[in-house]
């Protein structure tokens, strides 16, 4: 390679190098909330995992003390407490697949929110399940990190058969 084709590649690479500081940036504000809807949708998938695991620790750093489970058929049936919760998860759930079928997520200051479908299966006491439906998590940041204060789910009626 001759002098001058090597001087052209590096004014080639240079300019492609300044095209590419001078191209228009997302606004600081817009990458942060890129990153913290990120993090939130990193945190939902980790809590999964920790149940499906039944990693107790980990469930214990995502599940906020005043954590609920609901669902929206039955209004009447009182939502499940975070100690219950936590207690079926470890102890009575055995969770064998579990995958979101299509998330979004949203941020407002410190509350996220993450809709879901989902399908999972399993077995609870025994009894096997092979389920899918939708999810709402309301996700707060406290000190810097994700906890879900409620799940609120919408199971799909079974297949006829």
């Amino acid at each position: 390679m001759s002098k001058t084709e090597k001087e052209q590649d590096m004014a080639s690479i240079l300019t492609a190098v300044a095209l590419i500081l001078a191209a228009p940036q997302a606004p600081p504000a817009a990458s942060a909330h890129r990153d913290s809807v990120a993090a939130l949708v990193d945190a939902e998938r980790r809590w999964m995992d920790a149940a499906r695991l039944r990693n107790a620790a980990a469930l214990r750093r995502y599940v906020a003390p005043e954590f609920t489970l609901s669902g929206l058929t039955d209004l009447s049936r009182a939502p499940l407490p975070a100690a219950k919760w936590l207690d079926n998860t470890l102890r009575h759930l055995r969770i064998d697949s579990f995958r979101f079928g299509g998330m979004k997520a949203q941020i407002a200051g410190d509350v996220g929110i993450v809709r879901a479908g989902y399908r999972w299966s399993g077995a609870f006491d025994g009894a096997r399940f092979d389920d899918r439906g939708a999810l709402v998590d309301i996700w707060v940041r406290r000190q810097g990190r994700w906890v879900v204060v409620s799940r609120v789910i919408a199971d799909s009626p079974p297949a006829k058969p």
